[in-house]
C-alpha cells in the first residue's frame, strides 16, 4: 500500500481517518494533530511563554519534539526542564537521554538536581519519611511512591514557571492517560477532578496553568512516533512503578476494545469531555490559603510540599527551595 501524499510505501495505517502514510508523513500527520489541538482548545497564543517538563521517557520528550517543531508557526518560546529526582540508574539513564536530545537537536534544557533543591534524592526522601525501600524497590510506605515523586516534582515545576514568567505548563498526558482516570472520577461522582483532566486549567493565583497538547493522541500513536522521528528517549520503566491500577486498568481496556469495534470513538469521547468541561468546575469560588510557611496557594493552612519536606527533614522546605531555585537561576548554572 502507498502512502496517501507520496509515492512511498506506507508503514501505517490510521484506521479513523483511513489513511496509510509512510514514516514522514506520519510524523507530519501527528505535528499536524498537536497543531489542532492547540488551535482547537486555545491552548498557546503568539508571544507566550510553555514551559515542558521532560522526563526523558517517550511522552514527554515526544511532546518537546513535537512543539520545537511548530513553535514557529505559532510564535511561542518554548523551555525544557528536566528535573534529577536520583532514582538510582533510572535518573541517570534518563539524564544521558535528555542531554543527548540536547546535543542532537540544538537545543537547551534546564536541568535542576532535587538534591541540590531540596536536600536529598527521591529515595533518601522517602526513607526520611519512615518508609522502607525492599530490594526490588517495592516501597512500604502509607502513600503510594509515584503520589510523592509527583508532589514534588509538581511544586518545583511551579516555583520554576513563577520565577521565568511561563505562561503555562505543558504536560507529556496523551489521551490513552486521561480518558480512563476521568471516567473513574466520573463513577465515584468526584466531578471537580474532572474539570482538570481537561486539555487546558487555568491559572489559579500562582499556581501556573497546564495545557496537554497530546489530549488527543493515543499512547500507540505517540510511542511510533518517538520511534520514527529517531529522538532519544529512555524505553526504561521506572523501578519505583509496579502493579496496576485495576479500575484504571479496566476501563482502558473497555475504551481500547470500543476503539477497535468503532475506530474514533476515544477522539469524540475526548472531545465531548472538553466541550462539557466547564459543568463539571466548582461553580462556588475556590477559597484559597496561603501555606504559612512558603506562601503558595493552598487549601489547607500548610501546603502538601512543606507539610512532607517537614515530616522528612524537620522543616519546611517551600521556602528554601524557591530561594534556592532563585540563586541558581541567577547564577546561571542549570542550561544544559
Amino acid at each position: 500500500m502507498k502512502c496517501f501524499y507520496c509515492e512511498r510505501d506506507a508503514i501505517i495505517k490510521i484506521p479513523y481517518s483511513k489513511l496509510w502514510l509512510c514514516k514522514d508523513h506520519y510524523i507530519e500527520y501527528i505535528q499536524r494533530r498537536v497543531l489542532e489541538t492547540i488551535k482547537r482548545y486555545k491552548l498557546i497564543k503568539k508571544g507566550q511563554k510553555i514551559l515542558v517538563g521532560v522526563s526523558g521517557g517517550k511522552d514527554s520528550t515526544s511532546l518537546y519534539h513535537i512543539l520545537l517543531n511548530i513553535k514557529d508557526e505559532i510564535g511561542f518560546e518554548l523551555i525544557g526542564l528536566h528535573i534529577n529526582m536520583g532514582i538510582y540508574d533510572f535518573s541517570k539513564k534518563s539524564l544521558e537521554a535528555i542531554k543527548n536530545f540536547s546535543k542532537e537537536y540544538n537545543t537547551e534544557f534546564i536541568i535542576l538536581d532535587s538534591k541540590e533543591i531540596i536536600g536529598s534524592y527521591l529515595p533518601e526522601t522517602l526513607v526520611k519519611l519512615g518508609a522502607k525501600i525492599l530490594p526490588n524497590y517495592k516501597v512500604k510506605y502509607v502513600r503510594p511512591t509515584c503520589s510523592i515523586c509527583g508532589l514534588l516534582r509538581r511544586y518545583i515545576l511551579n516555583v520554576i514557571s513563577n520565577e521565568l514568567n511561563v505562561d503555562y505548563i505543558a504536560l507529556g498526558h496523551h489521551m490513552d492517560d486521561l480518558l480512563p482516570y476521568i471516567i473513574k472520577n466520573f463513577f465515584l461522582q468526584d466531578l471537580y477532578s474532572i474539570s482538570k483532566l481537561g486539555p487546558k486549567t487555568e491559572k489559579i493565583d500562582s499556581l501556573v496553568g497546564r495545557i496537554r497538547p497530546l489530549y488527543e493522541i493515543s499512547e500507540e500513536e505517540t510511542k511510533l512516533y518517538a520511534k520514527l522521528s529517531g529522538i532519544p528517549y529512555l524505553e526504561d520503566q521506572c523501578p519505583f512503578k509496579y502493579g496496576s491500577k485495576r479500575i484504571e486498568t479496566n476501563i482502558r481496556e473497555f475504551l481500547d476494545r470500543m476503539e477497535k469495534e468503532n475506530p474514533g470513538f476515544k477522539i469524540s469521547l475526548a472531545r465531548a469531555i472538553a466541550r462539557n468541561i466547564k459543568f463539571y468546575e466548582n461553580k462556588e469560588e475556590i477559597k484559597l490559603n496561603k501555606c504559612k510557611y512558603c506562601g503558595m496557594p493552598t487549601s489547607k493552612d500548610i501546603c502538601d510540599f512543606c507539610r512532607i519536606t517537614k515530616k522528612a527533614f524537620g522543616e519546611p522546605k517551600g521556602l528554601y527551595v524557591k530561594e534556592k531555585i532563585s540563586e541558581i537561576l541567577k547564577e546561571n548554572k542549570i542550561v544544559s
